[in-house]
């Protein structure tokens, strides 16, 4: 049916006067919008007040850049920089530039950080971008790593377990791992054994790991064990290697601490009760010089009759005994505890295995010196060096999983520490550690490990000269 109705039998019926009758929902609904506009706008006017700048974080800082976010100007030293990338439609534009983060992170030429501009990643802030809620800002993913390493289809072996050759051309990657590699190994083959051209530790001692942790006969001290026999001990990896505060690395191996108790430093003969310092050759030369001297004027008949003998003056009395000269009989004496303290092959052939110095470290002649010195043994403190470890981590983990020599085994079950020698590089290959971080939860192993990129490595080289980074394992 046709619609009858006309405009101003419409009007009639409605009210003009509608919105001067009071609304008590459009009234709370107009102070509502007020107040939500002004109570940010009036904490916003406090915080400013107390100097707290923290009500203008999205949200927090990394843990490390804490202390910072009490004056954003401690990193955005330039103003403006959201509206001058609004203004451009410039995402390059960085409100954080690099000397704002160089001036605690400072870089040096042998970082990381000339790939990154090789690739065309010219910014901190571009991987570590802040106010996201991220505890460290080295957590990155994967897609930031595979940028500029998308060569590389799975992760390739260990330096210290690859084949090496100065002849063959290397990447830049190779170059940098195996320069600081051949710092402290060398690539050969072994003289203790059979096991072909590898890396070789160049650390200058003796050692044999495989005997100190057989059952062992403590040394017995006569003058305060009162039993009538030597102890047995069982040493353990963790009587040695000890882990600093931090759990992550393992502390120096100290001799006062890890190795007197067994090796007293002791030797047979005159002065076989006194230890001797574990210092430099020419203080343990004026310690011995100094106990000789107490010794011969504690025993001075072991002075007499070797000069020759004086003839008696009376024809029927016998010739009597001289008494050496105190300081030649000391030095006689001393060269001959220093020869077998001291003694280098290239004196006297091989050394004897049992003196003093010569049970653990190699020493050579000095001609500058009295005769002797000891070769540095040049420990390494770190073998991967670029990458990082957390030991307290991995402590449900036995330490001779990772830390074995295979000879001839085809499964880590049938691995034994089998080191007789301080050449035997005792570090993990790469299988070791995917046994747990090449899992994933659709096909876990026994146990389950991370496997990003950044749990391993470290991006930038940690230098002496970051004031921040020097701090951290």
């Amino acid at each position: 049916m046709p619609d009858s109705r006309t405009n101003s039998s419409v009007a009639q019926r409605l009210d003009l006067h509608i919105e001067r009758v009071p609304n008590r929902l459009h009234r709370w609904r107009r102070w509502v919008t007020l107040v939500c506009g002004l109570v940010p706008l009036a904490f916003v006017a406090v915080f400013t007040l107390r100097g707290d700048h923290t009500i203008y974080l999205s949200r927090p800082l990394a843990t490390s850049h804490g202390p910072a976010q009490a004056d954003c100007k401690n990193c955005h030293r330039t103003p403006w920089q959201p509206l001058v990338r609004l203004a451009n439609i410039d995402n390059d534009v960085r409100s954080v530039h690099d000397q704002d983060c160089q001036r605690c992170h400072r870089q040096s030429k042998s970082d990381h950080n000339p790939f990154a501009t090789a690739k065309g990643v010219p910014d901190c802030a571009v991987c570590h971008q802040e106010h996201r809620g991220s505890k460290r800002l080295t957590e990155r993913a994967d897609e930031f790593c595979v940028k500029c390493h998308a060569s590389f289809e799975k992760h390739p072996e260990f330096a210290l377990h690859r084949a090496w050759s100065p002849d063959r051309q290397q990447t830049e990657s190779e170059q940098m791992m195996f320069r600081d590699l051949l710092d402290i190994a060398e690539f050969g083959e072994s003289a203790s054994d059979g096991r072909g051209a590898r890396w070789i530790d160049k650390t200058a001692l003796h050692f044999n790991h495989k005997d100190h942790l057989k059952p062992l006969n403590a040394v017995w001290d006569k003058h305060s064990d009162t039993s009538s026999s030597p102890t047995t001990v069982q040493l353990q990896c963790h009587d040695c290697h000890r882990p600093d505060a931090a759990g992550s690395y393992m502390l120096p191996i100290v001799f006062e601490e890890h190795c007197m108790k067994c090796h007293p430093l002791r030797f047979s003969g005159k002065l076989s009760d006194q230890a001797l310092p574990h210092e430099k050759p020419d203080i343990v030369h004026g310690v011995l010089r100094d106990r000789l001297m107490a010794y011969a004027n504690e025993h001075p008949d072991e002075l007499l009759g070797v000069a020759g003998e004086t003839p008696s003056r009376l024809p029927n009395k016998p010739s009597r005994p001289s008494p050496k000269d105190t300081w030649s009989w000391v030095e006689e004496e001393l060269r001959r505890i220093e020869s077998a303290v001291f003694q280098s092959d290239a004196v006297t052939g091989p050394a004897p295995k049992n003196n003093a110095c010569q049970k653990c470290h190699l020493t050579s002649v000095n001609e500058a010196g009295f005769g002797f010195e000891i070769v540095s043994p040049k420990i390494p403190p770190r073998w991967l060096a670029h990458s990082r470890f957390d030991h307290d981590r991995h402590r449900d983990v036995a330490c001779i999983e990772c830390h074995h020599v295979e000879r001839g085994a085809t499964s880590r079950e049938s691995t034994s520490l089998e080191s007789t020698s301080v050449q035997d590089i005792l570090m993990p290959k790469l299988e070791v550690c995917q046994n747990c971080h090449g899992a994933t939860r659709t096909l876990p192993t026994e146990r389950y490990g991370r496997k990003n990129c950044v749990e391993c490595h470290q991006y930038h080289h940690v230098h002496e000269s970051n004031t921040a980074d020097a701090k951290s394992p």
